[in-house]
C-alpha cells in the first residue's frame, strides 16, 4: 500500500507561523510586519502576539491567521512552555494569570477553537520528556529562526527533540517559523509549505491541522510517499540538492545518507528495526528542508 505523506491539494502555499508587532514586543507594526512578508511572496502569515488575540484577514495579497503566543516558566522557577495559537475561532482566555501551567494553555487554546503549536523547545531548553505535558498540541517548531545566530545562541534547530520523541512513538508534524521581532537578520528565513485547496483561512487551516506540511529554508518537495510493504521512502524535489538524509531510531547513518540523484528522485528502503523515518534535505547552499517523521510500520 501506498501511504501519501504530502499532498498537493490543490496548490503549495508558504507561510509562516510565528510573528510578532508592536502590539507586544516586534519592531513593526502589523500592517508593516504583514506587508513585509506579502513583498517577499509569502501567502499566508499569523500573527502571533504575546498574550494578544489577533485577527483573521482575508487580502488579496496575502492571508492572516488569527493567533497568539502564551507562554509560561522561566527555568528558575518552572520550565519553559510557549505555545502559539493559530485560527482560533474565539478570543483564547486563560483561567490563571499571570502564568498558567502549560497544560491550562492548551486547554484554553481548544476551547477557544485554535490549533496549539509548541514553539522553540531548544531555545526553551526544554526537557523532551516534558512533551508529555503538553497533550493535545498539533505540531511543533522544528526550526525557529530567531533562536539561532546571530539573534541567539545555536536553539533554533530542535531536531533531536524530534528523533527523542519519535524514538518513543511520539511522531509530531514539523513547523519552522521565523519568530520575527526585528525583521532583520531572522525575518523570511524558516516557513511551511503547505497543501491547501486554497489560501482562503478555511482551507489553510483545514491542512494544517491535518498535518499537510513541510517545514523548509529552501528546498522544496514535490511529493513524499511511503510504500508499506516494500518499507521504501519516495522523495520528489525540484531542486537541486547537495543530498537527504534520513533520521532514525538507529544510530548509524552512512547509509542513510542519500546523494547524486539527476532525476529528483531519491528512494530509501527502510532497514530492519527502523521504527521511523523524517526525511532532510540539504540544497548547495546548505538550506534545509524538514519532513515530519513517520512510522514505518
Amino acid at each position: 500500500m501506498i501511504r501519501q505523506l504530502l499532498q498537493e491539494r490543490g496548490g503549495w502555499y508558504k507561510g509562516n507561523l510565528h510573528m510578532h508587532t508592536t502590539r507586544s514586543d516586534g519592531a513593526l507594526d502589523r500592517e508593516a510586519a504583514i506587508r513585509f512578508y506579502a513583498e517577499r511572496g509569502y501567502d499566508f502569515v499569523a500573527v502571533t502576539d504575546h498574550r494578544i488575540n489577533g485577527e483573521e484577514e482575508d487580502r488579496p495579497d496575502i492571508t492572516v491567521l488569527s493567533g497568539s503566543e502564551w507562554d509560561t516558566g522561566d527555568n528558575v522557577h518552572a520550565p519553559i512552555f510557549h505555545i502559539l495559537c493559530i485560527g482560533n475561532e474565539r478570543p483564547v482566555q486563560m483561567r490563571t494569570a499571570p502564568r498558567p501551567a502549560v497544560e491550562e494553555i492548551i486547554d484554553c487554546i481548544l476551547e477557544a477553537g485554535g490549533i496549539p503549536i509548541l514553539a522553540h523547545p531548544s531555545w526553551s531548553l526544554m526537557d523532551p520528556a516534558d512533551i508529555l505535558r503538553c497533550r493535545g498540541i498539533a505540531a511543533a517548531e522544528i526550526f525557529n529562526s530567531i533562536s539561532d545566530l546571530p539573534m541567539n545562541p545555536q536553539r533554533g534547530d530542535a531536531s533531536l527533540y524530534f528523533d527523542l520523541w519519535a524514538k518513543q512513538g511520539i511522531l509530531l508534524p514539523a513547523t519552522a517559523a521565523d519568530d520575527a521581532h526585528t525583521y532583520a537578520e531572522e525575518a523570511a528565513v524558516s516557513y511551511i509549505w503547505l497543501g491547501a485547496a486554497s489560501k482562503r483561512p478555511e482551507d489553510l487551516l483545514l491542512a494544517i491541522r491535518a498535518g499537510n506540511y513541510y517545514a523548509s529554508q529552501g528546498p522544496r518537495i514535490d511529493a513524499l510517499s511511503y510504500d508499506t510493504d516494500r518499507r521504501e521512502l519516495t522523495l520528489t524535489t525540484r531542486d537541486p540538492l547537495a543530498c537527504v538524509y534520513l533520521a532514525s531510531n538507529l544510530a548509524w547513518s552512512d547509509h542513510r545518507i542519500l546523494r547524486g540523484q539527476a532525476d529528483g528522485v531519491y528512494r530509501y528502503r527502510a532497514l530492519p528495526g527502523e521504527s521511523y523515518l523524517r526525511a532532510v534535505l540539504v540544497d548547495q547552499d546548505g538550506k534545509r528542508a524538514f519532513t515530519a517523521p513517520f512510522a514505518t510500520d
